[in-house]
């Protein structure tokens, strides 16, 4: 399991096949900020993570605590079911909250104009 924040970003940019180089750029982060976030130097900003989902279709509760897929699933409801609520700290819940809103809102447009994911539903099919 991939345990730390940074491990996790590293993971997607190598998966996806890219330099450091040319995955912060896509992100829209320096090669050093990239470099310090991979390192556990720093904590990526609010506007990396929601970069590097967006950008990557990269499933938002995997990204910043290491569970569930990797990828962004279109078909999943919820990305904290009712019962694993009791045991998520009040402001992480509302932060988990927060952004599976935003996932939502996020899913419309991707399904609308995102290439990466017409391809990879394409692909499903």
């Amino acid at each position: 399991m991939e345990n730390t924040v940074g491990q996790r970003v590293r993971i997607v940019r190598k998966t996806n096949d890219l330099s450091l180089r040319a995955f912060a750029k896509e992100i829209k982060v320096s090669d050093t900020t990239l470099r310090k976030i991979e390192n556990d130097e720093n904590k990526p900003s609010f506007d990396t993570i929601m970069s590097i989902v967006q950008t990557f279709l990269i499933n938002v509760k995997w990204l910043m605590v290491g569970d569930g897929p990797m990828n962004y699933n279109p078909n999943e409801v919820s990305m904290v079911k009712e019962d694993e609520q009791a045991y998520i700290p009040d402001a992480k819940l509302s932060m988990v909250k927060w952004m599976q809103k935003i996932e939502d809102e996020l899913k419309d447009i991707r399904e609308s104009i995102h290439p990466r994911y017409t391809k990879k539903t394409t692909l499903q099919k």
